[in-house]
């Protein structure tokens, strides 16, 4: 399904406000305007890649291993 970023609305994140701007079968493609030092809590998505694309200012992402030591909560 492609969509017309104009025609979905903007969410508000705790982090800041993003948007859908592409999707099909096997993409999806997101613009996000974080707010000066806000961020994401940890997570991961299982069935599709997470790409970036800065316009201005940095960014800090921290990776961890697909299967976390015995005992360790994957997403705290």
């Amino acid at each position: 399904m492609r969509l017309n970023a104009s025609d979905v609305p903007a969410v508000d994140k705790l982090w800041g406000v993003t948007r859908c701007v592409f999707k099909d079968d096997s993409h999806e493609v997101w613009h996000a305007s974080p707010k000066a030092g806000g961020y994401s809590s940890r997570h991961r998505h299982l069935h599709m890649p997470n790409k970036f694309y800065i316009v201005s200012g940095t960014m800090h992402v921290e990776l961890y291993a697909e299967r976390p030591a015995p005992g360790v909560d994957p997403l705290c």
